[in-house]
């Protein structure tokens, strides 16, 4: 039985069989995105100026660690070899300005093969096309990336009933061992609640 964890709005799913999904991102501004266009953009320059000082830093081993961003939310995925690198993930992430919160999902002590980089990325490919073919969702609200297997979703979801058929349709998705929900719904009020650093690892 597949287990699906959901961080953001308050909905259980449960899969029996195999599910894969890998990364997926629904980029760019739409008229049906839940954000507003300055929030879009927003996010899209939080996630370069993130991405530059993670490259940037004097540690390499968090070069690679994966971020999605959404209404200043920050979400830090993949693996790193030490819990000090993904603190120092995270420390960088605070420091963007207009960083709201920051969900830190890295697994320290993990390593990610050649073959499992190239198998959730066959995930993600099978996830978006799903995302998009999938009646009743709008697939520019949602982000998906895999990590070993282990799905998480990202993004805002206008009501429950859709973020039911998004968790459904991901957890069918060949390949998936896990679904982990970081999704809000649009009436949350922690949208957009500036929380504090908590870094405890």
């Amino acid at each position: 039985m597949k287990s699906i964890f959901l961080t953001g709005a308050l909905i259980a799913v449960t899969a029996c069989g195999p599910v894969a999904i890998a990364g997926v991102t629904a980029a760019g501004v739409s008229d049906n995105q839940l954000r507003s266009t300055e929030e879009a953009l927003s996010d899209t320059q939080i996630n370069l100026r993130l991405d530059a000082q993670l490259v940037a830093a004097d540690n390499p081993n968090v070069a690679g660690v994966q971020t999605r961003v959404n209404e200043g939310r920050v979400l830090l995925l993949g693996t790193v070899p030490r819990p000090a690198d993904a603190i120092e993930a995270e420390t960088i992430a605070w420091s963007i300005p207009g960083v709201r919160a920051v969900v830190n999902e890295i697994e320290p002590g993990g390593t990610r093969s050649t073959g499992t980089v190239l198998r959730d990325v066959g995930i993600a490919n099978s996830a978006r096309f799903r995302l998009v073919n999938t009646e009743g969702i709008d697939p520019i609200n949602y982000t998906v990336t895999v990590v070993n297997g282990v799905l998480h979703l990202n993004g805002l979801a206008p009501d429950a009933a859709e973020l039911q058929r998004v968790t459904t349709a991901m957890s069918t998705v060949s390949g998936v061992e896990q679904v982990v929900s970081h999704v809000l719904l649009i009436d949350d009020p922690r949208r957009l609640r500036t929380e504090s650093p908590a870094i405890s690892r």
